[in-house]
């Protein structure tokens, strides 16, 4: 009895050894190819620790002049935002669709649902279109409406189950 015990933990711990392996393979090459200089980076045959190791890439993404926290903090402001709005919509209105009884109520879920069978390349150039004559082009509210288009219907979707189980 007790062998079998340790066999299934050997056998699981060396499970959970290759699994990890597995995962944390690409963010061992990624972080090599970091600390490689730009000649050493696509030498043949391709090598895991680097010769040299520099952080002459890093000074260049995060130094002077560089656009790179910028861009950062664009994108998390965007997402931000479309998740606290997502979230605060989903929130009411699939508890609303949970909760409450409504005339149609069925319709306008199934058409919520409906929207999500859209490929994201039939819908773009008209959202496009809707952005550009409400003149969003080129801006943070343009991004998060059009984010809100296709997360909205999920998180209603997934919090109306969360509500009515």
């Amino acid at each position: 009895m007790m062998k079998t015990h340790l066999s299934e933990y050997i056998i699981t711990a060396i499970q959970v050894i290759l699994l990890l392996v597995f995962i944390l393979f690409p963010f061992s090459v990624m972080l090599s190819m970091s600390l490689k200089a730009p000649d050493e980076q696509f030498t043949s045959p391709p090598y895991l620790i680097p010769k040299r190791p520099t952080v002459e890439n890093y000074l260049h993404v995060f130094g002077r002049g560089s656009m790179f926290i910028r861009y950062f903090i664009n994108s998390f402001s965007v997402a931000l935002g479309t998740t606290v709005i997502v979230i605060f919509v989903a929130l009411f209105s699939s508890y609303g669709y949970a909760r409450i009884q409504f005339p149609g109520k069925k319709l306008f879920f199934n058409f919520l649902l409906l929207s999500q069978l859209f490929p994201l390349a039939a819908i773009i150039v008209p959202l496009y279109r809707i952005m550009s004559q409400a003149g969003l082009i080129d801006t943070f509210a343009s991004l998060i409406i059009g984010y809100l288009a296709f997360s909205v219907p999920v998180g209603v979707w997934l919090l109306r189950g969360f509500f009515v189980g």
